[in-house]
């Protein structure tokens, strides 16, 4: 069993580099192993509400720190959107971390993981075996090496 969990497979956003991982994956595993992976559901639009005033937040740390964050999103091109996280420690200087996810349609998993020899079994839209399009924005994917 191969498990990506935290939407890890958005992380992987260039096309070829994600064939290679499933590539990979599917070779690693035995005749009806099975991957399991969650991905967000690009229909579902997450990044609009990754705004500074839906994502900013105060916490407290162990050491009685104080840490102010926010997030906030651009959308690139093909499926691609660039995440900005930005911290304030004591209201010191601002860290800041970019990351770019790739969100791939339901089809796209689809039409990757059949040309890197995978069944798809399911994909539901969340954690509770929800419809894809049920208003969770999630892709939960269920997929096995035939034997």
């Amino acid at each position: 069993m191969a498990i990506m969990t935290a939407h890890v497979a958005q992380a992987i956003t260039d096309d070829g580099d994600w064939s290679r991982t499933l590539a990979d994956i599917q070779r690693a595993l035995v005749p009806g192993g099975g991957l399991v992976f969650d991905s967000r559901d690009p229909v579902a639009r997450a990044w609009e509400r990754w705004t500074p005033a839906n994502t900013r937040g105060v916490h407290s740390l162990p050491d009685g720190s104080m840490v102010e964050s926010w997030v906030e999103s651009a959308t690139e091109f093909d499926g691609l959107v660039t995440l900005t996280e930005r911290r304030l420690c004591n209201g010191s200087a601002e860290e800041t971390e970019i990351s770019v996810l790739a969100f791939r349609t339901e089809e796209q998993l689809r039409q990757t993981l059949d040309r890197a020899g995978f069944a798809v079994d399911r994909i539901h839209g969340g954690w509770a075996g929800e419809d894809v399009g049920s208003g969770q924005g999630e892709l939960i994917v269920i997929a096995h090496k035939p034997a």
